[in-house]
């Protein structure tokens, strides 16, 4: 769900077609794993936890189903229905509990805490987004407790969407701020000839002429 006030790049990407590290894809099959922490592998995603945050996202998961299984397993619903929480945390409201850092346990809430991340194999604590060229040429990009696997082409397209993204938004709002002042100097030409002159006589540290300059003084 979201309100996209606009879309700032989009890329088709082809696949997904297993693994296949010659054209850059590193889907790998479903699987949950044990070594430094809990590693869940969706396609060519990881995601890690502790054990004791599996144990409790499994209890999320289940209890989640079953809420969903009493409402008659429904393929979709015409109103977006919430029917899993962290334990701890059963019921809260979107909007209103999302404030709360501590639940009705006096536990960290879940979107207050930090999930571990591995690096060479040991364990990090570290809200960190770090990108990572691997020995076989696959670049991992780390999000958090998220790994995103990729090849080179891949990579570099999303890195063209993301600057170009970046520095369209920057023009945008360098564009609209023009527009509002040309179209505020259109409509009070006195005023925008006076303000105009405060800002320069500003620079120069002329900060009693700025004043009266603002406020019509002569």
């Amino acid at each position: 769900m979201g309100h996209i006030a606009k879309i700032l790049g989009k890329y088709q990407m082809y696949g997904p077609e297993g693994w296949k590290p010659e054209e850059g894809q590193y889907n790998l099959p479903f699987t949950v794993e044990l070594k430094e922490n809990i590693h869940i592998h969706w396609q060519d995603l990881r995601l890690e936890m502790m054990p004791e945050d599996f144990e409790d996202f499994v209890e999320a998961i289940n209890k989640a189903h079953e809420r969903w299984e009493d409402d008659g397993r429904p393929k979709e619903l015409d109103e977006m229905k919430r029917y899993g929480w962290w334990p701890g945390e059963e019921g809260y409201k979107w909007g209103q509990d999302r404030y709360e850092k501590y639940n009705k346990d006096g536990e960290l809430c879940h979107n207050f805490r930090t999930f571990p991340q591995t690096e060479h194999g040991k364990l990090k604590f570290e809200n960190i987004f770090q990108i990572e060229l691997q020995k076989d040429n696959q670049y991992h990009i780390h999000y958090k407790n998220f790994r995103f696997e990729m090849g080179k082409k891949r990579f570099d397209k999303i890195a063209e969407l993301m600057f170009e993204a970046s520095t369209k938004e920057h023009r945008y709002g360098l564009l609209y701020r023009i527009l509002g002042e040309v179209r505020f100097a259109i409509r009070n030409p006195i005023r925008s000839t006076k303000l105009l002159a405060a800002k320069t006589l500003g620079k120069l540290g002329i900060k009693e002429e700025v004043k009266r300059a603002i406020n019509h003084e002569k």
